[in-house]
């Protein structure tokens, strides 16, 4: 690679760097999110606009359905007063961009297959009510990731998982 930098060698023309590899697109990152409510619906839609819409790919959204018993909506955010809208943000905003979602189980033969499909290089995470298997956080080349919102502190607490 450093050939294009090395001088002529006994009378050899030089190497020519091919200036195009400059503009060669780099693949995006593939991103899997995993959220509901606000969290996950605000870490979507910056995803799905610019800047990060030009280097990330969204491949899929595990979210909540809190009519569901695994959810434990009355230990979350869901505890609070809340609209049936406010609890189907990330599902219908991941709808709108033709984005695959899931809302059962992540700890399942199927999620785990259809995890398998979506092949994240990273996983987003922010206000999802599931414990996240490590078969399943262990996978991204890139991380796993949780945001973590509180009423004391300005700003989300990125944790790695």
């Amino acid at each position: 690679m450093n050939e294009m930098f090395l001088p002529p060698i006994g009378g050899a023309d030089e190497v020519r760097f091919n200036y195009n590899l400059l503009n060669a697109p780099k693949r995006k990152v593939r991103v899997a999110v995993f959220g509901s409510f606000y969290g996950g619906y605000h870490v979507l839609r910056e995803l799905l606009e610019s800047p990060l819409a030009d280097r990330v790919t969204v491949v899929g959204v595990a979210t909540d359905d809190i009519t569901q018993p695994f959810i434990h909506a009355d230990v979350r955010l869901w505890k609070y007063p809340h609209t049936r809208n406010e609890e189907t943000l990330t599902p219908r905003l991941a709808a709108a961009h033709g984005l695959p979602v899931y809302t059962g189980r992540v700890k399942t033969p199927e999620f785990q297959r259809m995890f398998e499909a979506w092949n994240p290089d990273l996983c987003l995470m922010a206000t999802f009510g599931q414990m996240i298997p490590r078969s399943i956080f262990e996978v991204p080349r890139l991380g796993f990731y949780n945001f973590h919102h509180s009423d004391v502190m300005p700003h989300p607490v990125l944790c790695r998982m």
